[in-house]
């Protein structure tokens, strides 16, 4: 969907503009307009604005385009420039991001997309050289921003946050997925918290884990392994499902015989690669993030969609306490 409109910051300001290019194909362009209409929607829905999601400030009606405040950087772009980044302040964006989703679930909104490069941060340096002095940066605002595929769900008296969605295409980055969004079948808030989850592994030291190297890409291309089978893979053998949890996740995709059959496989495979490497499991190299933490992750990424944590569940947690 990248191509389908322009993203700039406005000159000598803090804002950022999106709006359509102007020689791409018309279809694109009817895409573009509907992103508009989500956006629109969403803010409706947020009249006082958010803290924690970035809504557009303006619009031009005329050009079709809304300007949106610029940020420093991207939760993929900080951890990569700065990979001492320090923890308080990481586990600070996770909070905000956090109280983001918890804000898009209470209205009913899915976001879809939840990954690293969706989270846009600013962040300051009490340091004359930020460079080698990690401890003196500082987290100023966290935002969860892009929802460009978000879908809001029919209200439910009651909500438990499990009304499903079946789009019947895959939805989001391969790398973050939820196992429901890798198929789009079965699409619930609970999808947002499992790539929540996923993103603090990756903010908590671990992306050699979640994200496929481009000699790890070449290696998938060369044996046919689409990227869905090999993070089906990594999945099964960092969370350890039950057979009972599993059975219910191929349940709750029913409909779909190729996903099912590649599930299986996943999981089979998953249990022979733990037979020979056992330290594949996340409580293994997970354990210096903490068994707080590591408990956290695993209820967030639990098969059966019906039993992860809820967004309000883990902003309650222990591991988000930050002191």
């Amino acid at each position: 969907m990248r191509q389908t409109y322009g993203v700039r910051p406005s000159p000598g300001s803090d804002i950022l503009i999106k709006s359509p290019i102007s020689d791409y194909h018309p279809q694109h362009h009817q895409r573009y307009l509907n992103i508009i209409s989500k956006a629109l929607d969403l803010a409706a829905d947020f009249p006082n604005g958010s803290s924690r999601l970035r809504h557009f400030v303006d619009q031009n009606k005329e050009s079709h385009a809304l300007l949106y405040p610029y940020y420093k950087t991207t939760l993929l772009g900080l951890i990569s420039e700065f990979p001492k980044f320090p923890i308080v302040e990481r586990l600070k964006i996770l909070r905000y991001v956090t109280q983001g989703i918890k804000e898009l679930h209470d209205k009913g909104w899915l976001h879809l997309d939840v990954k690293s490069d969706n989270i846009l941060i600013n962040w300051e340096s009490l340091s004359s050289n930020s460079e080698t002095n990690d401890r003196s940066q500082v987290v100023t605002s966290a935002v969860l921003s892009d929802f460009d595929l978000g879908l809001k769900i029919p209200h439910m008296p009651n909500s438990s946050g499990y009304k499903t969605i079946q789009l019947k295409h895959p939805v989001g980055n391969v790398q973050w997925r939820s196992p429901e969004a890798q198929t789009g079948l079965g699409l619930t808030k609970a999808s947002d918290v499992y790539s929540f989850a996923l993103v603090c592994l990756y903010i908590l030291g671990t992306s050699e884990y979640l994200l496929i190297s481009p000699e790890k890409r070449q290696q998938l291309i060369r044996e046919n392994i689409p990227d869905e089978l090999e993070m089906f893979v990594r999945h099964m053998c960092f969370f350890e499902p039950t057979k009972k949890d599993f059975e219910w996740l191929v349940k709750h995709m029913a409909g779909d015989e190729t996903w099912e059959e590649r599930l299986r496989t996943a999981f089979e495979r998953g249990k022979r690669v733990l037979e020979k490497h056992p330290d594949q499991r996340l409580s293994c190299w997970g354990q210096e993030m903490g068994d707080e933490m590591v408990r956290l992750v695993l209820e967030m990424t639990r098969m059966d969609p019906r039993r992860r944590l809820m967004i309000g569940e883990v902003l309650e947690s222990e591991g988000f306490e930050l002191g």
